[in-house]
């Protein structure tokens, strides 16, 4: 049975859980943690919450977060999995029950949201499968795990998805996700949108925004105007736009980029240093290529 009004930390298999009921008679956030954010057994045994935890737990919301352990670790364990059925019944005694999840969380939230008897779910550039021969584009994928068996895709409860259109891994995943009902974008981020909410300080409002009920899209779209400010904004969107941007939207890019660099001129100046060496080096290893030179020896 859930022990309540107290923290829990226990661990199934490969995954770690911890916990806080508050108050039976508010929402419970049902949390997974993304595939770059993994925790270890002696971080476990040092005391770090899991991935989601301390967002909902500071402010006394109900919260049950789930974490895997190790790399290469997608929520695939059958004890895990046989461990959810018996906990998702304990949790009909909220009023309702939220997921929240990115990349593999969102994979997770969806694949075991049945089970847990999720209502409505908040997926963050969601996976839908690590089957590859389902989708090729997807960069992770586990062959020799039980893992490729499973697809989130059928999920069928109201999702809302944030994602970046122009990043086509995660565009291909959104469309296999039949119960959307609600998409937010924050083009030009890639498979950062996690990391951009959150350096645009964003990700704690519009994720409590949502567990209240819905995120306003105007407001949303208009914080995330600022994204000009992230160094990574103005990579990937002329590394996704090659070839298709006019020379006036080139123009605008490379003006944020010059504005951005000379604002930030000194937070790094050896960072900036050597990245330049590294652009000169690639450079003229570029031309010996085309000039077939070789190198001097001594």
């Amino acid at each position: 049975m859930l022990k309540l009004n107290q923290q829990v930390r226990i661990q199934v298999d490969d995954v770690f859980i911890q916990y806080h009921i508050f108050d039976v008679n508010q929402p419970v956030m049902v949390t997974f943690s993304p595939y770059s954010e993994p925790i270890t057994e002696e971080q476990i045994s040092s005391g770090k919450s899991a991935w989601g935890f301390e967002l909902f737990a500071k402010r006394q919301l109900n919260v049950v977060a789930f974490n895997h352990i190790g790399k290469n670790n997608i929520f695939e364990s059958q004890i895990f999995e046989a461990f959810l059925v018996d906990f998702g019944k304990q949790l009909t005694l909220f009023p309702s029950r939220i997921g929240y999840g990115a990349s593999l969380g969102g994979f997770a939230v969806a694949l075991y949201a049945k089970t847990l008897g999720l209502d409505r779910a908040l997926l963050l550039m969601p996976v839908s499968t690590f089957n590859q021969s389902i989708a090729p584009w997807e960069p992770k994928t586990f062959s020799h795990s039980r893992g490729v068996g499973l697809d989130a895709s059928g999920c069928t409860i109201p999702l809302t998805i944030i994602y970046d259109p122009l990043f086509v891994p995660d565009k291909l995943h959104k469309e296999r996700f039949a119960s959307c009902v609600k998409v937010l974008t924050i083009t030009g981020v890639g498979h950062r949108v996690l990391r951009a909410l959150r350096d645009l300080n964003m990700l704690s409002s519009v994720v409590l925004e949502y567990r209240e009920g819905d995120i306003n899209s105007d407001n949303f779209y208009q914080r995330t105007r600022n994204r000009r400010n992230l160094s990574y904004y103005f990579k990937h969107i002329r590394t996704v736009n090659t070839g298709k941007l006019t020379n006036k939207r080139l123009m605008i890019i490379y003006r944020h980029k010059l504005a951005y660099h000379l604002k930030n001129l000194d937070v790094n100046p050896k960072k900036i240093i050597t990245k330049l060496k590294v652009s000169l080096s690639k450079k003229v290893i570029r031309l010996m290529k085309i000039f077939r030179l070789q190198p001097l020896r001594n």
